[in-house]
């Protein structure tokens, strides 16, 4: 077990790679709200050249940044789990991360064809 101080040194990004984070925290902050924001800044730059020189970027510019935090949340969800042989939450857990992953592989194909 790492002391304290040695914990809080670890930037946040490493904290929650390495599953540091209650896992309340990796659901709502990192998988959510991440999720959310990768959303939005993915759509920015389509917004941006659609209005600016009316044409459409392609769809894997846009579902990049999607996918890139998809990646990092279901590790940080994966490794912020509790073990699913002693808690019925980290086996809910670890199936909601398979069903994301098979969405991320979807959002992954529809961005590479179109």
């Amino acid at each position: 077990m790492e002391s304290t101080s040695e914990t809080e040194k670890k930037s946040l990004f490493l904290r929650c790679w390495e599953g540091d984070i209650k896992l309340w925290q990796a659901f709502w902050l990192v998988h959510i709200l991440g999720f959310i924001f990768s959303c939005l800044i993915g759509l920015m730059p389509q917004l941006a050249v659609l209005a600016l020189l009316n044409i459409r970027l392609p769809m894997f510019i846009t579902f990049l940044p999607v996918i890139a935090m998809g990646v990092f949340s279901t590790v940080t969800l994966w490794r912020s789990s509790p073990d699913p042989k002693v808690s019925i939450l980290g086996a809910l857990v670890r199936l909601w991360v398979f069903a994301f992953s098979f969405y991320l592989c979807f959002l992954a194909y529809i961005g590479i064809t179109k």
